[in-house]
């Protein structure tokens, strides 16, 4: 085996005992020493830079955070202690040919790379210990890899801790949630239980309500019958429909009369005419007018509605005021009546209020209605002459403008217009029963002689029978009415026996307007 050459001697100038001499204690410094011939190293000695393999010193596994600094200072006393009695005092070359060990811990001088270089400070220094540097520094590298994993394994801990308290967190709040469902389910349905219980109540307390209601109505309706002993009280809708149905049965029948040439009209009557045509001031005038088909059948409508509320309805308003018979009585009976209405209407309404006079004509009326009888659509005898008389002054002027003209045809037509005009007895008789006052006549018009005013569009109690919608209502104010085609219906007063001081027009005439489509 070939010598080792020898190392050179060891001084403080050459040592690296200068790094930690002011940090550490170490061992006293030593005489220097003969050199000695290399000797081979006997079996189990460690070269320079080798660890004991005996286990003089060891590293902790596992070094609490908190004791890091702790341990290395007892580290570092440990190892210089242990490498001061250890190692041998003299430091082989490295011979030529070793390859280059990667412990750092080879013979002689080391190679040294960019940061194994000693600074100035410590090549300056001889208290620089290399060895002791060395052997910290190996020291240092392995706590510091302990420490990674102990951080490591800290940060496992910590990971499973959050994902622990994570899902303590999801469980408490699975467990509110299960807890808060099932009490809104408990809620639900005792509210649903509560609500079908107040449902139910509110149904009886409804029912209870309608009961005690039309009580009241049945209970109020006698006890104003047992007051002022009257009949059943009709509705303005009631009156107004049967008024209606009248007048369009009229207007039906009137479709018979269209036709023909001839002037029937009686000059001697010609204010008579004058009542439905309130335009025409001359007579030749308005015979002319009814030679177009058209204007024949308002002229027919209107003169059958004239006849109708002048002969068969009791009329106490407006200029034909105390006209009219009561053609549902007998005639002596109805001439009685006819009397004392018109002494108490004319009686001061301080003495006698228009409320005590409706009463009374209310009552009587209803007392004297069930002494007659309608049989078949027809008064009875005492009537049937009323009726008969109005049919015959109607017929008298259109008879000659019925289309057929065959004395057939023309008896079913009179006979329809009979049926019709019984039809209106029984209204008038409705009519004087109520506690309102009402009226059927055709709206006022001035007599033709030549100094009155034309007759002019009434909004209030007049509407257009073409419904032309070309000219406002203030326009129309302003025109002349040719045809009253309709009389109107008037009501003063309610059920109740109040409001008698305004009369209202409850149906509107109808009316034919100069100038109008």
């Amino acid at each position: 085996m070939e010598s080792l050459p020898k190392p050179p001697a060891r001084t403080p100038s050459n040592t690296d005992q200068g790094q930690i001499q002011g940090s550490l204690p170490g061992p006293p410094p030593r005489p220097p020493q003969q050199a000695q011939p290399p000797a081979s190293l006997p079996p189990g000695h460690l070269p320079h830079g080798s660890l004991p393999q005996n286990g003089d010193y060891r590293v902790q596994e596992t070094v609490p955070l908190d004791n890091y600094r702790r341990e290395v200072v007892s580290v570092h006393l440990k190892a210089r202690v242990n490498l001061s009695t250890a190692l041998p005092q003299t430091y082989p070359e490295k011979f030529s040919g070793e390859p280059y060990r990667t412990d750092h811990l080879a013979y002689g001088s080391e190679p040294r790379d960019r940061k194994n270089k000693l600074s100035k400070k410590e090549r300056g220094d001889p208290t620089y210990d290399r060895v002791a540097v060395d052997v910290g520094r190996i020291v240092g590298n392995k706590f510091k890899k302990m420490l990674k994993v102990e951080e490591r394994d800290d940060s496992r801990a910590d990971m499973s801790s959050k994902q622990r308290h994570h899902r303590n967190e999801e469980e408490r709040l699975r467990e509110n949630r299960n807890y808060y469902k099932d009490k809104f389910e408990a809620l639900e349905l005792k509210h649903r239980e509560e609500n079908r219980r107040l449902r139910a109540e509110l149904n009886q307390e409804r029912d209870r309500v309608e009961r005690a209601v039309r009580s009241a109505d049945h209970m109020q309706s006698t006890m104003d019958n047992r007051e002022y002993f009257l009949g059943e009280q009709a509705s303005d809708d009631e009156v107004c429909t049967m008024f209606i149905t009248l007048l369009n049965e009229i207007k039906n029948w009137s479709q018979a009369f269209s036709s023909g040439s001839s002037r029937t009209l009686q000059e001697e009557r010609f204010q008579e005419y004058q009542r439905v045509t309130p335009m025409y001031s001359e007579f030749h005038d308005l015979e002319n007018s009814t030679v177009n088909k058209k204007q024949k059948r308002f002229f027919v409508r209107g003169w059958t509605g004239y006849v109708m509320c002048t002969k068969l309805f009791r009329n106490l308003e407006g200029p034909e005021g105390g006209l009219g018979e009561d053609a549902w009585l007998e005639k002596a009976i109805a001439g009685n009546f006819r009397f004392l209405e018109n002494r108490l209407l004319e009686a001061d309404r301080r003495e006698v209020p228009y409320k005590s006079f409706s009463d009374w004509r209310a009552f009587t009326a209803e007392l004297l209605g069930k002494a007659v009888r309608i049989q078949n659509g027809r008064p009875v005898s005492q009537a049937s002459n009323v009726v008969g008389q109005a049919v015959s002054e109607v017929m008298e002027v259109i008879r000659p403008w019925h289309k057929e003209g065959t004395p057939e045809t023309m008896k079913v037509d009179e006979d329809k217009l009979y049926t019709i005009f019984a039809s209106a007895v029984q209204l008038a008789q409705v009519l004087r029963r109520q506690r309102a006052l009402w009226s059927v006549r055709l709206p006022w018009a001035p007599g033709g002689d030549g100094t009155t005013p034309l007759f002019t569009f009434d909004p209030t109690c007049m509407e257009d029978e073409r419904n032309n919608d070309e000219f406002g209502m203030e326009e129309l104010k302003t025109r002349c009415v040719e045809f009253i085609v309709t009389p109107a219906l008037y009501k003063r007063g309610t059920m109740n026996g109040e409001r008698f001081d305004k009369e209202d027009a409850r149906c509107r005439a109808a009316v034919v307007i100069v100038g109008l489509n």
